[in-house]
């Protein structure tokens, strides 16, 4: 004869059982799953708790130094310079070459100098190797245009400093200043020397100076700014309308510039891909190996033959533009090697309007050979050494000489 079994009975069978198994599952799970991601855990916030006393540490002794000499300094203390240079030290002393700490108001003239406006006198200038200062281009309807000033002229003296006292760096700092203000130059040429006195005022500089030359069309890359693509397709159109049979990209002295507008003009020039096979003209790749890539797209190029006159200044975007036509076989390279920059920076905005810029990815050209350190190698070489490249004209510059007959050959 068969027991039922009851609930009771049931409960008092089955409840032992299970307190049984989840015990031994809880004992499982501390000893395989907790006790590793303990460690994990503890090993995490030592990390975390080292990076935070050593930030904590910088805080502190920053504190009581400040706190020693607003109680004990006898001089007066300007704050504001104070953190500036504290800032300005400590990206410095990061090892990235190409970091830099800005103020608010240095901030605000970089981006308007990617706009291409500045405020000044509207002249490039040219320093020479025996410290000279020249004249390279004066900007149309500019304050300097107004003045008379010409490209070629030579700047000896600013305000009552002349530059072969001061030196050319200093000279260079005292041309700049406020909107509205005066500045006085004492300028020399063939005629004669002269002083004059400009008032400074916001310009709009040109990034692409254009000409052509017995069917060979020449554009000058000053910067990689923000309005450069819209001044370079319009270069480019006006030489093809007036018949140019090859371009001559002159980007030697271009530290380079933004690459967003390295892309756009390297896109007008390049075919787009066929077939849904992207042409990539840039990558960049950063500290965690992820790539972002460059590639054209707006359906429009350039067929004719090219050349790109570079220098040991040809820096940064200058030097993809030229590596990027190099790699899809659509100019020739001449000159000297460039510079060897093939990092790309980001500036970050802070809180007070001030910023700072630091190195954050590699870049590439399309053969994926970074040029970091080593530079883009010409394919003739040629150099322009000792010459003023802003005022030489084409026929006695050797660099555009070997371009030019290099050109003509095809």
């Amino acid at each position: 004869m068969k027991r039922k079994i009851t609930l009771a009975r049931a409960l008092c069978i089955f409840l032992p059982i299970m307190i049984v198994l989840c015990i031994f599952t809880v004992q499982l799970c501390y000893r395989f799953m907790y006790l590793p991601a303990q460690g994990q855990y503890k090993a995490l916030a030592a990390e975390l708790s080292q990076k935070y006393e050593e930030t904590d540490q910088l805080i502190i002794d920053l504190k009581e130094i400040k706190e020693l000499f607003d109680g004990k300094y006898v001089g007066e203390l300007e704050e504001e310079q104070i953190i500036e240079q504290v800032l300005d030290a400590y990206v410095q002393a990061t090892g990235d070459r190409y970091a830099k700490y800005y103020t608010a108001k240095e901030y605000e003239e970089q981006q308007a100098s990617y706009e291409g406006q500045g405020v000044g006198v509207g002249m490039r200038v040219f320093i020479t190797q025996d410290g000279r200062i020249l004249v390279a281009y004066v900007e149309k309807d500019s304050p300097a245009h107004k003045a008379g000033i010409l490209p070629g002229d030579e700047v000896i003296a600013v305000g009552d400093e002349k530059v072969s006292e001061i030196g050319t760096d200093k000279a260079s700092e005292l041309m700049l200043g406020q909107e509205g203000s005066e500045a006085v130059f004492t300028v020399k040429n063939a005629d004669g020397q002269r002083e004059v006195s400009i008032t400074r005022q916001a310009v709009s500089y040109s990034t692409v100076l254009y000409d052509l030359e017995n069917g060979m069309g020449y554009v000058r890359i000053l910067s990689f700014g923000k309005n450069t693509p819209k001044e370079f397709s319009e270069a480019v159109d006006a030489l093809q309308r007036a018949g140019a049979k090859a371009l001559i990209f002159d980007v030697r002295q271009n530290g380079g510039g933004l690459l967003d507008s390295v892309h756009e003009m390297l896109d007008y020039l390049i075919e787009d891909g066929k077939e849904g096979a992207e042409r990539v003209v840039a990558v960049t790749v950063d500290n965690k190996q992820n790539e972002k890539q460059y590639v054209c797209g707006d359906e429009h190029s350039v067929d004719l033959p090219m050349a790109v006159l570079v220098d040991g200044q040809t820096a940064s975007a200058s030097e993809l533009f030229a590596a990027a036509l190099r790699d899809y076989e659509m100019a020739v390279i001449v000159g000297q090697t460039t510079y060897g920059k093939g990092v790309a920076q980001t500036t970050y905005l802070l809180d007070d309007g001030s910023a700072v810029r630091l190195t954050t990815a590699l870049y590439n050209p399309p053969s994926g050979e970074n040029y970091d350190g080593k530079g883009v190698e010409p394919s003739i070489s040629a150099s322009s050494e000792g010459l003023n490249i802003y005022l030489t004209p084409h026929s006695e510059d050797p660099v555009y000489i070997a371009a030019q007959k290099e050109l003509n050959n095809k």
